[in-house]
């Protein structure tokens, strides 16, 4: 129990990146909407994991798809 509470404690200091801030730290001039999401949609930039091209046909909002953990480089 006490190691399951050193790593929630751990993880509440240390959230994982999301996209937007992995995306923003690259291009820190990137236009941004009012809410501080980057202007392009993460479809135009890394494409649509159900193979869709169009962000007109995703299911999935733009600003979900920026809120998502950033893919980890080992």
């Amino acid at each position: 129990m006490e190691a399951i509470k050193i790593v929630q404690k751990w993880s509440k200091k240390h959230p994982r990146k999301t996209k937007k801030e992995a995306f923003l730290e690259m291009f820190p001039n990137a236009l941004t909407d009012e809410d501080g999401y980057p202007s392009v949609s993460v479809c135009e930039i890394l494409g649509n994991p159900e193979g869709i091209n169009s962000c007109s046909e995703c299911d999935v909002e733009c600003k979900e798809r920026w809120d998502e953990p950033a893919e980890v480089e080992e």
